[in-house]
C-alpha cells in the first residue's frame, strides 16, 4: 500500500477494511473503537489520539502513553 494521507478519510477507510476484511467483524471493531474514543474523550479530550500507520499496517488508539486498541495486519 502506497504512503498514507492521515488527513484523508478516504485512506482511514482502505486501511480498516484492508485490516479488518469481514464485514461483520470491522462494523464491530468500528462500534467499540468508537465507545472507547468516546469514553477516552469525556474523561480528557487532550489525552488521547488515534494513531493510523503510514504504510497502513496498523490503527492504533492511544491513551495518555499506552497502547489501549491495535489493530494490526
Amino acid at each position: 500500500m502506497a504512503k498514507i494521507d492521515r488527513n484523508s478519510s478516504q485512506d482511514a477507510k482502505q486501511v480498516f477494511e484492508k485490516l479488518l476484511p469481514n464485514s461483520e467483524t470491522r462494523s464491530k471493531a468500528e462500534d467499540f473503537l468508537g465507545n472507547a474514543i468516546g469514553f477516552a474523550d469525556t474523561l480528557n479530550s487532550e489525552k488521547w489520539n488515534l494513531n493510523l500507520d503510514l504504510n497502513g499496517n496498523f490503527i492504533r488508539f492511544n491513551v495518555g502513553h499506552e497502547y489501549c486498541i491495535e489493530i494490526l495486519e
